[in-house]
């Protein structure tokens, strides 16, 4: 165990993760940037500080900083305390990276610390006392100019309208997932989607902010999400998806048939980042959609904002490279003038940008570059100022932006992403949509049942993407547990936890090697994702990859030679392969499209793309690329004797030759996102997604417009 650190002040300094903490200034940091704390908070994380891996029980810390003859209630005071630590450093408390709750006793700090001095004998700064009274004339003309300052600025603050706290309440507070949030032109209401059970219809809801029961204004076996209120409140435009159809719907607010308006091209709509759709006060729409070429053999486009008059798409507002994701969740200004959307790199990588309505298509310019897990955009009323939720490096939460561009500033703290951040055009709200699940790392043998399964300890339990070695004795595994995305190792049932890498580049989707000495991984470079190679114990990353064009998803050749890898630098998405030393070029492997490759027994496996279902193959020496198996799966692993599939909640093998579905393993009721197979094929690592559930949360007294 690191020693504990001093925190009694003298310019030490204490860092753990991507957190700095400064004792002598009272300070927070995260990389560099300063993080509010207030001083009682910021005391219990210096005692908790004081001593890494005990546990601080609750009266320690009501008799070091609350003193034996202080009066108050010391345990809602103290829970306060430590939410507000955890909101400081973006913790959970279900699955703690920082600050764990040891159950009637008290709080232990479970990070690593990186560097440490001897402790003190007192870890708590002290205030100094007062002095009882005035020594010197000059002090006594001091504190009378001081007391004149304080009566100007009473009579000054008394002429001006207190501004009222920020307060975040929940709107919804029944089971399954409610999101999708929108405000009424008067912001007194909000309509919203509820999907009572998971895979099961959606459909839309409206209910006032302050009082109520829910209005349901849609009905049926379809999914109805995104709801969009007209400028003049009287109908709503939402999605249906059904089993082959994506379009937009109209229903008036207080209820009735609802109408076809457009029908997409697209074929899923990323309705987590934000609405799909816009409303302009002449009745057109603005939607997220795509070009389709070659219908369902052809190459996926770039998605594009488009404006849609009467069910027919009349202009392209924007062109994003053909390289990039596309641009999703537009949002009109409320002088009618802007467009805001997000340009996606990646599922999780995106820009906010900025267009005119009435300006041609490339003359979009970025307000804000390369930022993780950015959801929503909204407008202050006076169109100033751009609000959006987001994954920055000072932290996780709600942020807003000057449209003339300048740093973000961050309106308030959140302990998970916001999703589709919404704001009132009339009232000083927002909304959101608060996600809570847990991606849970489970062990089990592949000739049992999900019911034998054992989970991980808890201070490894949250991961993804597992991956286990060679040898079969370590899993390398993605988690935030550390307040970011990193790389992380630990055996086979979880213990014995070690971190790979410590960047904010975000490294995602790991492999080994076939010899099991290092592992390939992907990283955001520059708003663009990078193919690396780490020793598997941890060390510098060696970088493969160069070209713009989202490089991800790496896997090794059967040799070890090479690692294929999907690439969008010829402007589509296409299987590449590199040299695994970093010294060569790289080399194109497939020309119709083709994502997330594996080698096995002399071919190269992949998706068509990124969206549709199925697996096509090309040999290895180059050749034809055919299509082998048209059913859709969330992740697969090369074995002995075929391809091991997690395919619509089952775990099986595909034989490639013989065309012959093997089941092993079904999750019955089970949410299952990843999996990790033993090289024995005895035992399988996967993450099990858990206590899945979202509500919809306004925040009041919201300050956004510039003054």
């Amino acid at each position: 165990m690191a020693p504990a650190p001093n925190v009694s002040g003298g310019g030490a300094e204490i860092r753990f993760g991507p957190f700095a903490v400064y004792p002598a200034e009272m300070e927070l940091r995260k990389r560099g940037i300063r993080i509010k704390l207030a001083a009682r908070p910021f005391r219990v994380l210096l005692l908790l500080l004081a001593r890494p891996g005990q546990v601080v029980e609750r009266d320690e810390i009501r008799k070091q900083l609350w003193g034996e003859d202080t009066f108050v209630d010391f345990d809602r005071n103290l829970n306060l305390c430590i939410s507000q630590i955890r909101t400081a450093l973006s913790d959970d408390a279900s699955v703690p990276a920082y600050i764990e709750t040891v159950p009637r006793m008290g709080y232990r700090f479970i990070g690593g610390i990186e560097a440490s001095q001897p402790a003190a004998a007192d870890p708590i700064p002290q205030p100094v006392p007062a002095r009882n009274r005035l020594r010197t004339p000059l002090a006594v003309a001091a504190v009378l100019s001081l007391l004149l300052l304080l009566g100007a600025t009473w009579l000054f603050l008394g002429q001006r309208v207190v501004q009222p706290p920020l307060r975040i309440k929940p709107l919804t507070g029944y089971g399954g997932q409610v999101s999708s949030p929108s405000f009424s032109p008067d912001g007194e209401r909000v309509a919203f989607s509820w999907r009572p059970k998971p895979g099961g219809p959606s459909h839309i809801e409206v209910k006032l902010v302050d009082t109520g029961e829910p209005l349901v204004l849609t009905a049926g076996p379809d999914r109805d999400h995104s709801p969009v209120w007209s400028p003049d409140g009287r109908n709503i435009a939402f999605v249906r998806e059904d089993s082959t159809t994506r379009a937009v719907w109209t229903t008036p607010a207080l209820g009735g048939v609802p109408q076809r308006a457009y029908t997409f091209n697209q074929r899923l709509i990323f309705h987590w980042l934000g609405q799909p759709m816009s409303w302009l006060e002449n009745g057109d729409l603005l939607v997220s959609d795509r070009e389709v070429q070659g219908g369902d053999t052809g190459p996926i486009l770039p998605l594009r904002i488009y404006r849609v008059r009467d069910g027919n798409r009349v202009a392209a507002l924007t062109n994003p490279p053909r390289h990039w994701w596309g641009d999703v969740a537009p949002s009109v200004s409320p002088d009618g003038k802007w467009v805001a959307f997000l340009r996606g790199a990646s599922f999780s990588m995106a820009s906010l940008y900025l267009q005119q309505i009435d300006g041609a298509p490339g003359s979009e310019r970025p307000l804000l570059e390369g930022a993780m897990n950015l959801s929503g955009v909204g407008w202050s009323p006076d169109s100033r100022t751009i609000c959006f939720g987001a994954e920055l490096e000072q932290g996780t939460g709600i942020w807003r932006v000057a449209l003339d561009g300048g740093s973000p500033i961050q309106v308030t703290a959140t302990a998970r992403l916001p999703l589709g951040v919404t704001v009132s055009p009339q009232k000083s709200r927002a909304a959101f949509t608060n996600m809570d699940a847990r991606d849970e790392l489970w062990t089990m043998p592949i000739t049992a049942s999900p019911d034998s399964s054992s989970s991980w300890p808890s201070s490894a339990g949250h991961g993804l993407q597992a991956r286990i070695s060679p040898n079969g004795r370590t899993v390398v595994f993605a988690s935030n547990r550390s307040g970011s995305m990193e790389l992380w190792s630990a055996a086979r049932d979880g213990t014995g936890l070690v971190q790979l890498t410590r960047s904010s580049a975000q490294p995602n989707s790991p492999a080994w090697s076939p010899a099991g000495d290092r592992i390939a991984f992907a990283a955001l470079v520059n708003n663009d994702s990078e193919i690396f190679v780490i020793p598997a114990g941890g060390g510098r990353p060696l970088r493969l990859t160069q070209s713009p064009g989202l490089d991800a998803r790496p896997a090794w050749s059967a040799d070890g030679q090479w690692i294929y890898f999907s690439s969008k630098r010829s402007g589509l998405m296409d299987i590449w392969k590199i040299p695994a030393t970093g010294a060569g070029e790289a080399v194109r492997v497939t020309y119709h499209g083709g994502h997330q490759p594996l080698e096995w027994k002399g071919h190269v496996y992949y998706r068509p793309d990124m969206i549709r279902p199925g697996i096509k193959r090309v040999p290895i020496a180059g050749g034809e690329e055919i299509a082998i198996w048209n059913e859709p799966f969330s992740d697969w692993t090369p074995g002995k004797d075929g391809i091991h599939l997690l395919s619509r909640g089952v775990l099986g093998s595909l034989h490639p030759d013989r065309n012959r579905w093997t089941p092993l393993v079904t999750f019955h009721g089970i949410e299952v996102s990843g999996f990790a197979l033993s090289p024995e094929e005895r035992e399988v690592v996967y993450t099990k997604v858990s206590d899945r559930s979202s509500q919809i949360m306004v925040i009041e007294n919201l300050r956004l417009t510039l003054r």
